[in-house]
């Protein structure tokens, strides 16, 4: 292409899409600013070294414990942002996911309805919702996996339009195959499209119109090209982890657990009269307790009022007739994974939800397109309902959890053994955010009752400390003397070594 029809191509886009590019800039720098948002959980630390360490040539290896099937996907997006953006990766990171997710949830609704109103609508309140906005600045891998799951659909309905195009299906394998090496979750895209190519076909009129094989198996083709460099690395080289930093002692096992007890009261005094007159106290199947953190993280965090937009899409969909041509596909895209998160019991955070919100603003969107001429007044007050309730949860998300992480002492006490502590010495963490060690120190965490003894010893008071130290003196048999403190008007650490 001529460089003045590229040069005049690209004015005419950014005419046409004016006001989406800037609320995604204007939302982008926003997030520059304030990200990231918590301490380093786990995950944060296992991505961040994965990607350290192939930015400095490594190779893809960790120095925490981890599953060494974790996909490579998010660790080397973070490693080439490392590269780039140097000391400024989180943040310029975090805001270029938020930037392409605006934009492609903006694309996704206008392929999917044709409606550029819906289309502003719907990659506004995405964004707005409680959910979307605090793990929007995480180093984690759930906000990249939701933006490659909207590509994937986009990429797929554009191959619908235009069937004849080898390019769609390229990209929609492509994306597809991407999502999967950032989340294992990702291969439920195969099935949704199969089942859904598998529709079409069964029910077009002109089923050689409707999907070829050909289109289906250049698509699977394509996915399995992207993902078979990492299955390939995998079966030759075997578990990639050394355990340098971290130490797990303890083996969890997830169960459910639902107790209520029903008590007779005085009706004169109001006080108990017999506590136990009837009790439940029962463990109950994983399953549901995930079905039920999964409607509540639904609800709170996508917030209530665009559930019960859903829920009265539902009705509209499977009682009254009323259905529009990718209904069936977005209806296809929630359930399919909310049924998967409510059956897999590692699926316990509501983050995991975060795939199941685009299905559910699309449907919010039109509503509020829908009913925008003759219940004008109505949807204002909708809106208007709609943000204070996110507004609500991300005031309570922020005293919560954005407020909380506020403080440097972490990170200070990480860096001070990380300057002091020999590289193979062992922390043991105590009323602590142990991840951080890890992350600012890099330093190896064990825990109280671990064999070995500790080389220093840190207490904190961001949770209760149950543990004294000279109860871990008393276990090790070591006397240990306060080296260093760091506090402001929230945390204190004390770092004890050795004597």
């Amino acid at each position: 292409m001529p460089a003045s029809l590229s040069t005049r191509a690209a004015k005419e886009f950014m005419v046409r899409n004016k006001w989406v590019l800037l609320f995604a800039v204007l939302y982008s720098s926003a997030i520059f600013y304030l990200a990231p948002v918590e301490l380093p959980i786990v995950d944060s630390g296992v991505y961040a070294d994965l990607a350290n360490n192939l930015a400095k040539g490594h190779g893809y290896a960790s120095n925490f414990v981890v599953d060494a099937r974790d996909p490579p996907g998010y660790p080397v997006y973070l490693a080439v942002s490392m590269l780039l953006f140097g000391d400024f990766f989180m943040k310029a990171s975090l805001a270029l996911v938020s930037f392409l997710l605006i934009l492609a949830m903006f694309w996704l609704t206008l392929e999917i309805t044709g409606r550029r109103n819906v289309a502003y609508a719907s990659s506004f309140f995405l964004v707005a919702t409680p959910l979307v906005i605090y793990n929007e600045m995480r180093i984690l891998s759930d906000v990249p996996f939701l933006l490659l799951l909207i590509l994937s659909f986009f990429t797929y309905i554009r191959f619908l339009k235009k069937k004849k195009s080898t390019l769609n299906v390229a990209l929609w394998g492509v994306f597809t195959g991407l999502a999967i090496l950032t989340r294992y979750t990702g291969l439920l895209l195969i099935l949704i499209f199969l089942a859904h190519a598998a529709y079409l076909k069964l029910t077009s009129r002109k089923r050689k119109a409707a999907f070829g094989y050909k289109h289906m198996v250049l698509f699977l083709l394509t996915v399995l090209l992207v993902v078979s460099p990492w299955v390939a690395w995998r079966a030759y080289n075997g578990y990639f982890h050394e355990l340098l930093y971290a130490d797990r002692t303890v083996n969890s096992t997830n169960i459910g657990h639902i107790e209520m007890k029903i008590e007779a009261l005085s009706s004169s005094t109001g006080d108990p009269l017999n506590a136990n007159a009837i009790s439940i106290d029962t463990y109950v199947p994983v399953q549901l307790v995930n079905f039920i953190r999964a409607c509540a993280s639904i609800i709170l965090f996508i917030t209530p009022l665009v559930s019960a937009v859903f829920i009265y899409k539902l009705y509209l969909y499977f009682f009254r007739g009323k259905r529009k041509k990718y209904d069936g596909l977005l209806m296809l895209w929630f359930f399919t994974f909310f049924i998967f998160h409510s059956l897999y019991p590692g699926s316990l955070d509501s983050r995991y939800m975060l795939s199941l919100a685009p299905p559910l603003v699309i449907f919010f969107s039109e509503f509020i397109a829908d009913n925008w001429k003759g219940r004008k007044n109505i949807i204002i007050l909708l809106i208007v309902i709609q943000m204070a309730s996110a507004a609500l949860v991300v005031n309570w998300d922020y005293h919560a959890r954005w407020q909380k992480a506020q403080t440097e002492v972490f990170r200070d006490t990480g860096l001070w053994l990380k300057a002091n502590a020999a590289t193979d010495a062992k922390v043991m963490a105590i009323g602590y955010p142990s991840p951080t060690i890890s992350f600012f120190g890099e330093r190896k965490v064990i825990e109280f009752g671990s064999e070995a003894a500790p080389d220093y010893v840190v207490i904190s008071d961001f949770f209760s400390p149950d543990i004294t130290i000279d109860r871990v003196s008393e276990k090790y048999g070591k006397n240990y003397v306060l080296l260093k403190e760091f506090h402001d008007v929230k945390y204190r650490s004390d770092i004890y070594g050795a004597a």
